[in-house]
């Protein structure tokens, strides 16, 4: 779940967390798992397992935008910014697999992985 101060075209080139008008988590599971924290462009890396189930609380006035794991209410992250328009929330989830085995592999060690927003 990514909120964003406008709506965005997702694009090849516009992704959530790219801009300064949205925020995010992501989960990448593409040769080895990252856990990031994204806005304007830059990453923060977190040290916390990937939960299963995300919440988002927001204090528009303090300018507070914290993710949490909603089963054990820890704070994933919380950006800090000053916000000038209502948040909307966003959802997006890509999945990659992984090619075809080659000919050369032995049988049964190809792999399929994913790259997924949390939603």
């Amino acid at each position: 779940m990514s909120p964003t101060a406008k709506r965005l075209a997702l694009g090849r080139f516009e992704q959530l967390g790219k801009t300064a008008a949205s925020w995010c988590l992501h989960v990448n599971n593409w040769l080895q798992v990252s856990f990031t924290a994204k806005h304007a462009n830059k990453v923060k890396v977190l040290d916390a397992p990937v939960p299963d189930c995300l919440g988002v609380h927001c204090d528009f006035h303090q300018g507070l935008l914290s993710f949490y794991n909603a089963r054990t209410k820890q704070v994933l992250h919380t950006f800090k910014a000053k916000f000038t328009q209502p948040l909307l929330p966003a959802f997006t989830e890509r999945v990659v697999l992984a090619p075809p085995a080659s000919p050369h592999c032995p049988s049964g060690s190809a792999t399929s992985s994913s790259n997924t927003s949390l939603t």
